[in-house]
Formats: C-alpha cells, sequence, structure tokens
C-alpha cells in the first residue's frame, strides 16, 4: 500500500521485532512470558475484538486417557493426576504438573496440537478435554483484533501503537 510505503515502527529509535499472530483470548501476551527476551513494547494488552471477530476463537480438544498419557510419554495404564497449574497474568497456562511431572505450556501444546496455551483441562471417565481460547503465541499484534479495531473506525497508526506500547511509526528513505 502506497499510503504506508517507507514507513516502520520504532522504539527508541530502533526497528521493533512486530510480532503477530492470529487470535488472542481476549488479551495479549508478556513477551517474556512465551520467549525468552523481554521486549517493553511487547507487553499485555486488552485485545476484546477477538472473541466477536475471529472463527478461531474456541476450539476444543479431545483425548482418551491412554492418548493423552502416551502423547506425554507417561505410563499409559497410571490414573492421571492434574495438579499445580501456573497461570499468566492473561489466563494462559504457564506450566502444569501431571503425574508428579512438571510439563511447560508450549510441550503440552505441541502435544496435542493446541491452538493456544489459553486452555483448561475438563478430565471426564473416559476423555481428557481440552478447551482452548485464542490461536497463536499471543505476542504483539492479534490479526483478529487489528481487524475488529479497523472496523471500528481505528486508523492504522492508532492499532499499532495499540498493540506495540511506546513505538513511534516514522518514515524512511
Amino acid at each position: 500500500m502506497s499510503a504506508t510505503k517507507g514507513e516502520v515502527i520504532l522504539y527508541r529509535n530502533t526497528i521493533i521485532d512486530a510480532m503477530f499472530f492470529s487470535t488472542s483470548n481476549g488479551y495479549t501476551e508478556n513477551s517474556e512470558d512465551v520467549f525468552s527476551s523481554n521486549e517493553p513494547y511487547l507487553v499485555s494488552v486488552s485485545s476484546s475484538w477477538d472473541e466477536k471477530e475471529s472463527p478461531v476463537f474456541s476450539s476444543t480438544n479431545e483425548f482418551s486417557k491412554k492418548n493423552f498419557l502416551f502423547n506425554l510419554g507417561l505410563d499409559t495404564n497410571s490414573e492421571i493426576k492434574i495438579s499445580n497449574i501456573k497461570k499468566t497474568k492473561t489466563g494462559r497456562v504457564k506450566s502444569i504438573m501431571i503425574n508428579q511431572k512438571e510439563f511447560t505450556s508450549n510441550e503440552i501444546r505441541k502435544a496435542f496440537s493446541l491452538r493456544s496455551t489459553s486452555f483448561s483441562i475438563e478430565q471426564t471417565n473416559e476423555k481428557i478435554i481440552f478447551h482452548v481460547n485464542g490461536f497463536g503465541h499471543g505476542v504483539g499484534m492479534s490479526q483478529y483484533g487489528a481487524n475488529g479495531m479497523a472496523k471500528a473506525g481505528y486508523k492504522y497508526q492508532d492499532i499499532l501503537k495499540h498493540y506495540y506500547k511506546d513505538c513511534d511509526i516514522k518514515k524512511i528513505n
């Protein structure tokens, strides 16, 4: 688009790593809660547009108890004990204890192909059910949130400044 040609997003006169993802759970995540870096412009902000805008806001993944244990490399004949669920301020799972073994949320997300680390676990007699909100790592700009803001009349500069805190948009040659 010619209107934005040559524009960059800067934090303290340095081009940012403009991370983005599909759909938030209602909030974006602090960079240090997902990655090893702590970027001051990648901080949690509200993104209330996602639930209405995104067709992938909620999802459910079901597994037999045997497959659940198998995917985690645990004894498939044991009972399942889920405990010590630690969450970030935005409600995403940070870590969880399953049968006395601690797993990071990313390990769980990968093992069960979950769309997000914003999940709850339901245990029935037969199954383990993940109820998931959002899609992606949650850091930076939510694409569906940004789309919702645009539909509500926000300009692109306002959208970028909402998702990338304390940043400036500058034209370069």
